[in-house]
C-alpha cells in the first residue's frame, strides 16, 4: 500500500541560517488509495498539525503538500554510497601499486 506524508513549508526565508528551516514533514500513514488517503490526511490535520500549526503567528504556513512516498530511496543511496566508496578505494589501492612500481624501479628492483 501507499504511504502518504504532509510536507509543510512556514512563510519567510527560513531563520539563523538552518537548512530546512520551517520546514516541517509528518507521516500519515499507509492506504490503500488515495480517497482514504486525504480522509485521514483530514482528520490527522485537525486533530495534530492544526494545533502545532494554527494560531500562532511565528507558524503561519505558507504551503501544505499531501504527497505519496513512492519510493524508499535508503537502500538505493547505501547501494551507490557502497559503491562509491569500493571505487574511491580501489584508485587510493591503485595509486599505492604504481609508486611501489616506480619506487622498485628507482630502487633497480624488479
Amino acid at each position: 500500500m501507499p504511504k502518504y506524508m504532509f510536507v509543510m513549508q512556514e512563510e519567510g526565508e527560513g531563520c539563523d541560517y538552518t537548512i530546512g528551516c520551517g520546514m516541517r514533514f509528518e507521516m500519515i500513514g499507509e492506504f490503500p488509495d488515495r480517497e482514504t488517503a486525504l480522509e485521514a490526511a483530514k482528520a490527522e490535520f485537525e486533530e495534530e498539525i492544526f494545533e502545532y500549526h494554527g494560531g500562532f503567528t511565528e507558524h503561519v504556513l505558507k504551503n501544505i503538500y499531501l504527497t505519496e512516498i513512492v519510493e524508499d530511496f535508503l537502500p538505493i543511496f547505501k547501494k551507490l554510497t557502497a559503491e562509491r566508496s569500493k571505487a574511491k578505494e580501489e584508485e587510493k589501492l591503485q595509486s599505492k601499486r604504481e609508486q611501489l612500481k616506480r619506487l622498485k624501479e628507482e630502487l633497480g628492483e624488479t
